[in-house]
């Protein structure tokens, strides 16, 4: 049950039954497929709080979450019905509409949704130029032990090769196919117990890199060997020929501290 939610949202009526959950998965696909610039405005339902008509596409595509502001204001907003949607619908909508400002709608609630959904779409600012403009001049480095002389990361030369697209990395559970791995994509993991980062891609120049990316509001970041070994190991798992496409391949790790977090400590 928990994979079909993760696939179509907790609803009831579609995922304790074989033919209500394809029909589901079906509909959803083809609302995503069908997003383009005559539909587009629809979707500003999304990270807002008006009630789409029940005839209208979105609504498959979204759930409405209670929120309590400040003062025990209760109220609600519209939230992609699961993660893996919520994905495809960012990127769909991106590509239709660069400027798009979606993202944002989610993240205006901050203050009040679960940190671990301010988490997971706070990765989808990576596909903004503005945002990765925005945040680069402020990034601290955290040096190796026994090198003091700060470098900068590939980001801040090169704003321009952030991702455009995102691509959630399904649970192994489900079988998914081997992909090739590809600069200017985000790549999402679907599990919340994926090791080391929330997301990761890859940049072909200046030189050739991976920057993976953590949100986190912990004081610490787990880069054991172990950790890295299993990240290693889960990426052959996902993509063809790994071993190939990682030879001489930089790493980089962006955390991206929320305000209210302690700092982190190299």
């Amino acid at each position: 049950m928990q994979t079909r939610m993760d696939d179509v949202g907790p609803i009831s009526r579609c995922i304790f039954n074989d033919d209500n959950y394809e029909d589901r998965m079906c509909d959803a696909n083809n609302v995503l497929a069908g997003i383009d610039a005559s539909n587009i405005i629809h979707y500003s339902v999304i990270g807002g709080v008006g009630m789409p008509p029940s005839n209208d596409a979105p609504h498959k595509l979204a759930k409405v979450v209670r929120v309590i502001r400040q003062g025990n204001v209760e109220g609600f907003v519209n939230l992609p019905v699961c993660f893996s949607i919520g994905s495809k619908l960012i990127g769909g909508l991106l590509e239709v509409d660069g400027e798009n400002d979606v993202i944002f709608r989610l993240l205006m609630y901050r203050k009040v949704l679960l940190p671990e959904i301010l988490e997971r779409y706070t990765l989808h600012a990576f596909l903004r130029r503005v945002f990765v403009e925005n945040i680069m001049p402020d990034l601290n480095e955290l040096p190796p032990a026994g090198r003091r002389r700060r470098q900068r990361c590939v980001q801040q030369s090169n704003p321009e090769k952030h991702p455009s697209i995102p691509v959630a990395l399904i649970t192994l559970d489900h079988d998914p196919p081997m992909l090739d791995a590809q600069c200017g994509v985000l790549y999402v993991p679907e599990s919340r117990t994926f090791p080391l980062v929330d997301g990761f891609f890859f940049v072909g120049a200046p030189r050739r890199t991976m920057v993976a990316v953590q949100v986190t509001t912990r004081a610490e970041h787990g880069t054991r060997i172990s950790t890295v070994r299993r990240f290693n190991s889960l990426l052959r798992s996902y993509f063809n020929d790994w071993e190939t496409f990682a030879e001489g391949l930089s790493w980089e790790m962006i955390y991206v501290h929320h305000e209210d977090s302690t700092a982190i400590n190299a």
